[in-house]
């Protein structure tokens, strides 16, 4: 039965009809061609051994091959950026000749009716760009917040307003103001660092005055504003918070920095004075095993 229905079949196929099945295969292969040079994007096709039959238009150009290539062109199967392209793996980072950088993700699928494999590369550049953009602006967002999100103290950027109306005072009544920088030596990788860190922050406000404002300057950093204060009252509470701390846990080291407004300082110079402060008392404690002001 089966016999005499491949012999009904071959009958059909008459020499006109072959005719006219070989013109739709010939149209349907220039359609293929047509969609491919047509489609967006960047896309190349290779033959089971890795021969280039196919790029599309767009990568010609981005690449700055002459697309008028025949499959056996040097000019494309020696170029650099085509080779670097097809053995990348997921996502592939070139530089054109006129040194524009691009960032590619790659993927290909397998055509198992000829034996080729269609590689697809998509520029990612524009959306690393955007990604890049969105983290400096949420980290100028943070910075420009005026209320630290793990211990509800002030910023630096909200310590700095308040500076201002309190040198505005001192001016006007000649009294003395103080800036204490602390670093508290603690890991901050453990599990319970936000813990600590609230009760580090509970420590050094229950031994502070209310006139007195405190912020976070760092992720171990504070920052103690001390208005109508001098300097040497500053040091007889700075060995009173390192007491209270040592007493909560001897392990925790403190480096600490001060500085005392003068007349000709503004309040981010007197920022800096004590943060070099700071720096000098970290440097002689890793020297010399204490801390110094």
């Amino acid at each position: 039965m089966l016999t005499d229905e491949r012999q009904n079949i071959g009958c059909i196929l008459t020499p006109e009809i072959k005719r006219i099945l070989q013109m739709k295969i010939d149209n349907l292969t220039v359609a293929n061609q047509s969609i491919f040079e047509s489609c967006p994007g960047y896309i190349i096709r290779v033959t089971e051994d890795n021969r280039i039959i196919q790029i599309s238009p767009d990568l010609c150009t981005l690449l700055f091959i002459n697309e008028n290539y025949t499959s056996t062109d040097p000019q494309v199967s020696s170029h650099p950026l085509v080779t670097k392209l097809l053995t990348s793996s997921a996502s592939v980072e070139i530089t054109t000749e006129d040194n524009t950088l691009y960032q590619f993700s790659h993927s290909f699928f397998d055509n198992n009716t000829d034996d080729t494999r269609t590689h697809i590369f998509t520029n990612i550049s524009i959306v690393l760009d955007l990604y890049g953009e969105n983290q400096r602006l949420m980290e100028e967002a943070r910075q420009l917040q005026l209320i630290d999100t793990d211990t509800s103290l002030l910023t630096q950027r909200a310590l700095l307003l308040v500076m201002e109306s309190q040198l505005s005072q001192c001016r006007r009544y000649e009294t003395p103001l103080s800036v204490i920088k602390l670093n508290i030596n603690f890991d901050t990788d453990c599990a319970d660092f936000k813990l600590k860190l609230l009760k580090i922050t509970h420590l050094l406000k229950d031994q502070l005055r209310w006139s007195d404002m405190i912020a976070r300057s760092g992720s171990k950093q504070f920052t103690i504003l001390l208005p109508t204060t001098d300097k040497h009252s500053s040091l007889q509470l700075i060995n009173k918070l390192k007491q209270v701390i040592g007493q909560w846990h001897s392990d925790y080291s403190v480096s600490f920095g001060i500085s005392e407004w003068n007349k000709n300082m503004s309040s981010s110079e007197l920022l800096d004075d004590c943060e070099q402060s700071l720096i000098n008392s970290i440097t002689t404690s890793t020297n010399n095993g204490q801390d110094v002001a």
